[in-house]
């Protein structure tokens, strides 16, 4: 099981990285095999790795990695920081969830800084490189070929489609006479029960469109931070709800596959063998709050101004601040 220590080295490396370019730290903080998935697709290997963050520091300026948030437990660790510049102006959200064995990182999701999302509604405009990716354009010829400029170190192939068979996703049809799914049933049985609760009625709401338990799920002034948030974040019940409303309305058909659960008492993966190790951020008796991060994968379909449809496949993190039985801030890594 991962230790307190690991879960604060491994963001160290990437903070280095983003701050400094010091990217030749993953050659001891990773294994030669590595697979790093992200939003456009997967790599496979260190030296890819290596290259990939290269190119993210490339560009004017430097970057500050502010407001960590940190949590592990079982072999993952999760964190999510806010890039600022140096004059403080906010570029965006990084987050990285690792699967770690013997001190070194084996398997990586990576969601880097997305630019900043147009308004949220039925038409978004071109497809994004994920979309022209899974809709089977070759990206050297869609609207989003900049974004694969990267190809990889040694002549690799860069960025490949990333193959995923997850089980079968939350969400239902009501035409087809479906009924909604039961989110608890995919939790670890051994989550602490709050926590479980939480994560439960935010399983519904998304999921099952029950936009209602928004009031019973988020403290008053909860902030969601995410680039589909009109400026980045809102504050308070009724924003929160307006951008989840948003969402569903872009992706009628929305469904959630949940992955992995980094949490005190959760298993490897979403219903998983389990192991009580404990996380740097677990529930304390004293009510701070609880640090926890779900790793899910999203599909749904959305239209381009053009009425053509695009479909989305993606890896999805949100990280959440718990206290007691309410959600004070959640964090969620989305390329729309």
């Amino acid at each position: 099981a991962i230790d307190k220590d690991e879960i604060e080295a491994l963001p160290a490396v990437e903070r280095a990285v983003r701050e400094q370019a010091a990217c030749g730290l993953w050659h001891g903080a990773a294994i030669h095999t590595i697979r790093v998935t992200t939003p456009r697709g997967e790599l496979y290997g260190r030296d890819d790795l290596i290259a990939l963050a290269t190119a993210r520091c490339q560009g004017p300026g430097g970057v500050h990695y502010a407001d960590p948030w940190l949590c592990g437990a079982g072999p993952h660790a999760v964190w999510s920081a806010r890039l600022t510049t140096r004059t403080g102006d906010s570029i965006g959200l990084e987050a990285g969830l690792a699967r770690v064995a013997a001190g070194r990182v084996v398997e990586l999701w990576s969601f880097p800084t997305e630019p900043a999302a147009p308004p949220l509604g039925p038409n978004l405009g071109d497809p994004s490189p994920a979309e022209t990716l899974h809709a089977g354009v070759s990206p050297a010829e869609g609207p989003a070929a900049a974004a694969y400029a990267f190809q990889g170190s040694a002549g690799a192939p860069g960025f490949r489609p990333a193959l995923l068979t997850p089980p079968p996703p939350l969400g239902f049809d009501p035409a087809l006479g479906q009924l909604p799914p039961d989110p608890a049933a995919e939790l670890p049985p051994t989550l602490p029960a709050p926590i479980r609760a939480v994560l439960a009625r935010w399983l519904t709401l998304v999921a099952g469109r029950r936009f209602d338990l928004a009031d019973e799920l988020y403290a008053p002034d909860a902030v969601l931070e995410s680039p589909m948030a009109a400026g980045g974040s809102v504050t308070g019940i009724p924003a929160i709800t307006r951008t989840w409303l948003a969402l569903a309305d872009s992706l009628p058909d929305l469904r959630l596959t949940l992955l992995e659960v980094v949490a005190p008492g959760a298993g490897t993966e979403a219903g998983g063998s389990t192991d009580d190790s404990p996380a740097d951020d677990s529930p304390a008796d004293d009510g701070s709050p609880a640090t926890i991060a779900l790793l899910w994968h999203l599909t749904g379909t959305r239209r381009s101004a053009d009425g053509r449809p695009h479909r989305l496949a993606l890896p999805v993190l949100s990280l959440f601040r718990i206290t007691g039985t309410r959600i004070t801030a959640e964090r969620l890594h989305l390329a729309v």
